[in-house]
């Protein structure tokens, strides 16, 4: 019998914008270039994606505003081309989407180009929009799908910091729980600062995120998204479910792109005590950019009960989950 949940729910999941053009900053800070309103159908995750190509002895800032409120800033080092992403969570409505920017060095400042905004949602999904706020606590709360119960949630938290005009922010802060955290992506030394980090942490339990800046006139920005099927880097090993099936079934799960095409990777077992990567694994699948993975491992002889499914991908996430039970 076959059990299967669609975690990404794609009844809704549209994309809002999508402009491949490029636009330049002058060489003081304004706007680049308003790319009119985006609707989102009600409330839900807001993902998006952009490049920022920075010439010869280009130097300068680009930032990225949703609703009058920045959620992302790239301040690249010349002759880089880099893609820069991220998610957020607003309620449902009508958001202006606008670019701001400076040219700092003495050729042509970098550049924003191939801007998208999408919409979409997921299950198990406990969020806190973004809104100028320094703290939260959230919960998601415990639940049994098809393949075992809720193990663990991450909760990608986008942090950001706008100065006043003429003032810098340096450093931006992430604590959760009381612990201070390392940043999975952070871009400081402009007007606007980012921090992001993607961290798994239990479901069922209330845990505290706070942010911090250098800059005591700097206005701060918080967005949350807690759920289990948002994925992160592979340092940090997430484990979305506890296992739970009869021997001899065959489990199954869909790994897809949400804000940024990286290599990807789904797993069935468990770190051992002298650790070679891979190769602790029973069941190992990986995908690089412009594929999704189509995992399944059988349970003829591995114990489903003393292995984990573990997934990771910044930017990926897990679109369906299934078992075959025998």
């Amino acid at each position: 019998m076959l059990l299967s949940e669609q975690e990404r729910i794609l009844t809704n999941e549209k994309n809002l914008l999508n402009n491949p053009n490029t636009y330049n900053p002058s060489t003081t800070w304004g706007q680049i270039f308003d790319y009119g309103n985006v609707t989102t159908p009600e409330d839900g995750i807001v993902f998006f994606v952009f490049t920022v190509n920075a010439g010869l002895s280009a130097q300068g800032d680009i930032e990225l505003f949703i609703g009058g409120m920045p959620v992302e800033c790239c301040s690249p080092s010349p002759q880089t081309v880099t893609m820069v992403g991220g998610a957020i969570w607003l309620p449902a409505g009508t958001y202006d989407v606008i670019a701001y920017g400076r040219q700092t060095g003495s050729m042509s400042g970098p550049s924003i180009s191939n801007l998208q905004v999408g919409f979409t949602q997921f299950n198990d999904c406990t969020s806190y929009a973004l809104q100028n706020s320094s703290s939260c606590s959230l919960t998601v709360p415990a639940r049994t799908t098809p393949v075992g119960p809720l193990n663990e949630a991450v909760f990608a938290i986008n942090a950001t910091a706008l100065a006043p005009v003429n003032q810098l922010v340096t450093t931006l802060y992430i604590t959760v729980d009381g612990h201070l955290q390392i940043n999975d992506e952070s871009d400081f030394g402009s007007r606007v600062a980012t921090a992001k980090c993607y961290l798994p942490l239990s479901v069922g339990t209330s845990h505290s995120i706070s942010i911090t800046s250098d800059n005591a006139s700097a206005t701060l920005y918080l967005s949350v998204i807690a759920c289990p099927w948002i994925l992160t880097t592979a340092a940090r090993l997430h484990q979305p479910v506890t296992l739970s099936f009869p021997q001899m079934s065959t489990l199954y799960s869909i790994i897809g792109i949400l804000f940024n095409d990286v290599v990807k990777e789904c797993f069935v077992g468990k770190p051992k005590g002298v650790s070679f990567g891979s190769e602790d694994y029973y069941g190992y699948s990986s995908a690089g950019t412009g594929a999704i993975i189509s995992f399944s491992y059988t349970f003829d002889s591995v114990n489903a009960t003393v292995v984990t499914l573990s997934a990771d991908g910044l930017g990926c996430c897990i679109d369906n989950i299934a078992v075959d039970v025998r």
